[in-house]
């Protein structure tokens, strides 16, 4: 296991999933309306929270959270598939189809850049 020395103990390195992140999207996709609605109550005038506020009013967000959640949610449960344990063969190679068709059809720019990734 990879180990970090920090002071005079190792902390274990975390490995991070894409599909925890695709999550992440998913889930303010689902519920940004109500994240907004939180933010708007913070009363805290902190630069953060400023900042935080002008974020979610912009539309480029909530765009962006829409497209991930009509063309990235079978990815995130394909990905999901994929980290099972003990998992056959076949049944993996199917996922990767899986995977690379729901790549190949997402439209406009935002596809083009992801199939050239």
């Amino acid at each position: 296991m990879l180990a970090v020395k920090v002071g005079r103990r190792y902390w274990r390195c975390i490995i991070t999933r894409r599909g925890i992140w695709l999550n992440a999207a998913l889930f303010y996709a689902n519920n940004f309306e109500q994240f907004k609605s939180v933010t708007k109550s913070l009363t805290d005038d902190a630069t953060s929270v400023e900042n935080l506020k002008q974020f979610v009013q912009n539309n480029t967000v909530k765009c962006g959270l829409a497209f991930i959640k009509l063309h990235l949610y079978k990815l995130s449960m394909n990905l999901k598939n994929l980290e099972e344990f003990n998992s056959e063969l076949l049944k993996n190679m199917d996922i990767f189809r899986k995977i690379e068709d729901i790549l190949i059809n997402i439209p406009g720019p935002n596809g083009k850049k992801i199939k050239e990734k």
